[in-house]
Formats: structure tokens, sequence, C-alpha cells
């Protein structure tokens, strides 16, 4: 954690499952507040509005070209990930059109 910035950096094991929502959850729990949640999520070749990753589902809201490979930066969006004021621009927005496989995300790329 990083208070002078207030942000913090969190490594995970190369190919393991990360449970988002408990991390958004545990640094509220620590008393901080998540004004924002990224990850870097490793893609091979992945295009299109939902995307299955570890078993879990990611639906990208305003999806830019593809097909994404590498390292990719995702933002995610709902009342967990982001301040209520950055809500309101993509709250409308989050609509479910992938089904459900595992937990469902919104993202951006």
């Amino acid at each position: 954690m990083n208070l002078e910035h207030t942000e913090g950096k969190i490594t995970f094991t190369p190919n393991g499952k990360v449970d988002i929502s408990g991390i958004a959850q545990a640094v509220k729990n620590a008393g901080f507040s998540v004004r924002y949640l990224k990850a870097g999520f490793v893609l091979d070749n992945t295009a299109g509005t939902c995307i299955n990753y570890k078993g879990d589902t990611y639906s990208v809201v305003h999806p830019t070209a593809g097909p994404h490979s590498g390292t990719t930066v995702v933002t995610f969006l709902g009342p967990a990930y982001q301040a209520k004021k950055d809500l309101k621009k993509w709250g409308s927005q989050l609509t479910n059109g992938c089904g459900t496989k595992g937990n469902l995300y919104y993202i951006t790329l």
C-alpha cells in the first residue's frame, strides 16, 4: 500500500484464479475505499464483448478494436470497484449480454 499516493498493488501467482470481489471487499474491510480497480490480464486473441477467463465472465463495456493479445489492463466497473461519481458515468451501461459463467464482472479495456 502506498498511502501517500492512495494506491495499492497486488501481485498474484501466474495461472492462479483471482477473486476480484474478494479483493475489493478486503480493501474496504481494511478501512479504505475503492476508487478504481484495474488488473492486467494475459489474453490470447480475445475480441468481442464477452470474455470467459478462468471460469468467470467479463462483459466488456465499449470494447476497443481487437483482438487483444498479451497483457491487457482492464478497469472494473460497478459499485464495488468505482467511486460513486464515476459509477454515474457507467451505471446505465452495465447490462449483461453475455450470459453468466462463474462470477460476472463489467470491464473496460
